[in-house]
C-alpha cells in the first residue's frame, strides 16, 4: 500500500487498515512510514526556525562559512530524524511489555505496527511549531491524541487480539504513563 493510501485508510477505515497491516512482513514498512513523517516534520520546523538561526550565526555565515553551515544543518536534521525514528523501537518494545501483561497474543512485530495508529499525531506534528502555527497546534494536538487513542484501541484488538477491556486498559495506562513522563520532563525544564 502506498504512503498516502495508508494515511487515508488508517484514518477513514482503521478496522480494514489493521486487518491489512497483519499481512505486512517485518517492520521496515512501518519504520519507513514513520521516518518519512519525522523527516518532513524536522525539515519544516528547521526551515521555520532558520531565519532566527541565521540571525544568531550571521557573523559566521558572513565570513564565508555558509556552505559549512548548510552542510551542518543537513547533517543535524538527518541525525535527529534517525535518532527519533530509531527511538520508536525502544518505545514500542516497552509498549509491547504492557501489551503482554494484558494478554497480547502476538509478537513484537505486530506491536510495532501499532505505530500506524499515531498517524493523526504525525500529521499534526507536520505543522511548524513556530509563531501563529503554535496557536493552532495545541487544539489540533488534543484532537489528534483522542483519535490516536481510538486507533490504538482498534489496532490492539486487530493486531494483538486483545479483548475490548484489555485494549482500553492498555490505551489508558500507556496514556497515563505518557502524561506522567511529559509532566516529569516539563517540570524539570527539559522540554518546553
Amino acid at each position: 500500500m502506498k504512503f498516502f493510501k495508508k494515511i487515508e485508510m488508517v484514518i477513514s477505515n482503521p478496522n480494514k487498515f489493521f486487518e491489512n497491516a497483519k499481512k505486512e512482513h517485518g517492520m521496515l514498512k512501518v519504520f519507513e512510514f514513520y521516518f518519512i513523517f519525522v523527516l518532513v516534520s524536522m525539515i519544516l520546523n528547521t526551515l521555520m526556525f532558520l531565519p532566527d538561526i541565521i540571525k544568531q550565526k550571521s557573523s559566521d555565515i558572513a565570513t564565508g562559512n555558509f556552505l559549512l553551515f548548510v552542510i551542518f544543518m543537513i547533517i543535524m536534521v538527518l541525525v535527529m530524524t534517525t535518532l527519533v525514528a530509531l527511538f520508536s523501537f525502544v518505545i514500542y518494545y516497552l509498549y509491547h511489555i504492557l501489551i503482554k501483561i494484558f494478554k497480547g497474543k502476538k509478537g513484537y512485530r505486530e506491536t510495532y505496527k501499532l505505530l500506524y495508529a499515531a498517524t493523526p499525531l504525525l500529521l499534526v506534528l507536520l505543522i511548524p511549531q513556530y509563531g501563529f502555527f503554535k496557536l493552532i497546534l495545541y487544539p489540533l494536538f488534543i484532537i489528534a491524541m483522542i483519535d490516536t487513542f481510538y486507533l490504538e484501541y482498534v489496532g490492539l484488538q486487530r493486531l494483538q487480539k486483545l479483548s475490548k477491556e484489555n485494549a482500553i486498559s492498555v490505551v489508558l495506562i500507556s496514556a497515563a504513563i505518557g502524561v506522567l513522563t511529559m509532566w516529569f520532563f516539563i517540570t524539570r525544564g527539559i522540554i518546553l
